[in-house]
């Protein structure tokens, strides 16, 4: 069956639609007496892999294999904030990685702007290149890399993955913003599993154009949802 697309427009310069796989959740058992900055870096030097992509076709509710697990790619999008959310709850210390992966579609080649914002350490692949790397713990506040690629005519896959040391609470979650020439006119396009992709937006987008009126209700009060 050939591949369906979900396809979106920038929002802010940002893509806010994408396909995403888990976090793959690692349980640190002996975890070193050191400060919480110094014992994430310690923990993700002992788990990071460099280079680490699925080597498979990427398209939503598909699953690759990775160490034993079986990880499956689902629909996810962003808020206003233009943040992918990724954050679970972990009783105990874990090293977390996740990837992300939408796709650019340019009316033309030309050299692109990528500003990355990440939280722990990240890695940027455009068409299987990679063209970003940070390995920045950067706490509560979220932090921001920016770097260059060359987007070229119709589609670009970007692939983002995201790693995070979970001590405590902690954000897990990344923005990418794209700048390029206006002429190139970018688009988002998601790969999907839906035989009905228009039908599927229509449903999206009037799910999103609901509303309430007031944000306070009292226990005797209609809740009325407006469109």
């Amino acid at each position: 069956m050939p591949t369906s697309y979900l396809k979106y427009a920038l929002q802010d310069g940002y893509i806010h639609n994408w396909l995403a796989v888990g976090p793959q959740v690692v349980v640190v058992h002996d975890m070193e007496r050191l400060p919480d900055a110094q014992l994430q870096r310690e923990i993700w030097r002992r788990f990071h892999r460099a280079g680490i992509v699925p080597n498979e076709s990427i398209e939503e509710q598909k699953s690759f294999a990775l160490d034993n697990a079986s990880l499956t790619w689902r629909y996810a999008r962003c808020l206003e904030d233009h943040m992918l959310d990724l954050a679970t709850s972990h009783g105990r210390c874990a090293y977390l990685q996740s990837w992300a992966y939408s796709e650019l579609v340019s009316s033309s080649a030309c050299e692109a702007t990528f500003v990355l914002t990440t939280f722990g350490p990240a890695e940027l692949w455009l068409n299987d290149q990679l063209i970003c790397r940070d390995e920045t713990f950067s706490g509560q506040m979220p932090y921001s890399v920016e770097c260059r690629g060359t987007l070229l005519e119709g589609s670009n896959k970007v692939l983002v993955r995201l790693e995070q040391v979970s001590i405590r609470e902690c954000p897990y979650a990344i923005a990418l913003r794209v700048t390029e020439p206006g002429e190139a006119g970018l688009a988002v396009r998601v790969p999907t599993c839906s035989p009905h992709p228009r039908r599927r937006q229509r449903i999206e987008r009037a799910l999103e154009e609901g509303y309430i009126e007031r944000d306070l209700y009292g226990w005797e009060d209609h809740l009325r949802v407006c469109w």
